[in-house]
């Protein structure tokens, strides 16, 4: 049940606060229909590539599969962690008891990416990874460009340029015509997961300690 439930928390804690228009949400949710999948194997990258997008209906390798996915929900785990700093620094800049309404916004915003961060950390678990956080380039320097969407942050006060810049990183899926951003992204993390599960099983993908989540 705690697996089941990390990746619905997942699904729902990190996608729920994009806007998606009707016909997206059907098309994002496929791969959790039960649909059959067909016999036909895709090919899993040898080396990560971030714009890989897997095949909602073909077969795809565990050992691969899993591994591929690791390396997901790690630059996850690291995009979310570069948007904290450019949002806690807009939030700092605004006057105490002033613009109100910005400052519960971007406080509130700064939270989800902490919750975002703790979730993709228990899901990475949840698949037999680590979060790894002790590494030199876990850290972002600014400015930063996020990877996939490549969208570009800074640390900044708060000012209207920073508010286009969240915006756009916040942007729905498949805005302006494109499909790299950090909403497609997860999503196709979610589409390997099921895939993977709908092959070969929850008790072969979720091999994590339940402890550590």
């Amino acid at each position: 049940m705690a697996c089941k439930f990390c990746t619905l928390t997942f699904l729902l804690g990190v996608l729920g606060h994009l806007v998606l228009a009707k016909d997206d949400a059907a098309s994002i949710m496929l791969a959790t229909s039960g649909h059959v999948v067909e016999e036909e194997e895709q090919q899993v990258p040898a080396t990560f590539d971030p714009a890989w997008e897997p095949h909602p209906t073909k077969k795809i390798k565990l050992v691969p599969g899993i591994m591929f996915l690791q390396e997901m929900l790690q630059q996850a785990l690291e995009v979310e962690l570069s948007l904290i700093p450019p949002y806690i620094s807009a939030y700092y800049s605004l006057h105490a008891g002033k613009n109100t309404n910005a400052s519960l916004l971007l406080h509130g915003i700064a939270m989800e990416e902490m919750l975002h961060m703790a979730t993709i950390s228990n899901l990475l678990n949840a698949v037999g990874g680590h979060p790894r956080i002790d590494h030199p380039s876990f850290a972002a320097t600014y400015p930063s460009q996020l990877p996939f969407e490549g969208a570009v942050i800074d640390v900044a006060p708060f000012s209207p340029k920073q508010v286009t810049a969240f915006r756009n990183i916040e942007r729905p899926m498949w805005a302006n015509g494109t499909d790299h951003t950090v909403g497609i992204f997860l999503a196709r993390t979610i589409t390997i997961i099921d895939l993977l599960v709908l092959c070969h099983g929850e008790a072969a993908v979720f091999v994590g300690d339940p402890a550590l989540q």
